[in-house]
């Protein structure tokens, strides 16, 4: 697997990045439903675009200072997290504005997928 870039999961693009968590940066996991994309990475531990804070993009973080995501990317391959990431889609809805910022808005069951799929990568860190 190529650590620095894409791979597809069925329609799904899952990408990583390689590092550790230090004093400014964290492991996050960075979910856009409307454009099918997953990023696993360090991010700001503070700070984001406007897709964060209008809701088209949804950030999570690990609690974990290194990674190396193999075991996650092997994971999200698998029915169960593939079953996550459909009731994830199913229940975003995204707008573009007239600004073209994009405004996401969340259902409680997708809500409850994006926590499950959260705690699972987790447990693989």
């Amino acid at each position: 697997m190529d650590p620095y870039g894409y791979r597809s999961l069925s329609d799904w693009t899952f990408f990583t990045e390689p590092g550790a968590a230090d004093a400014l940066r964290g492991l996050t996991m960075d979910v856009d439903p409307a454009l099918r994309r997953i990023r696993l990475g360090c991010s700001l531990r503070c700070g984001g675009t406007n897709e964060l804070g209008h809701g088209a993009v949804a950030r999570m973080p690990f609690s974990a200072e290194a990674s190396d995501w193999e075991r996650a990317a092997v994971w999200l391959r698998a029915p169960e997290a593939q079953a996550l990431l459909e009731r994830v889609a199913a229940g975003h809805t995204c707008e573009v504005l007239w600004s073209g910022d994009r405004v996401g808005r969340w259902s409680e069951d997708a809500l409850a997928a994006l926590r499950a799929l959260h705690a699972a990568i987790a447990g693989r860190l």
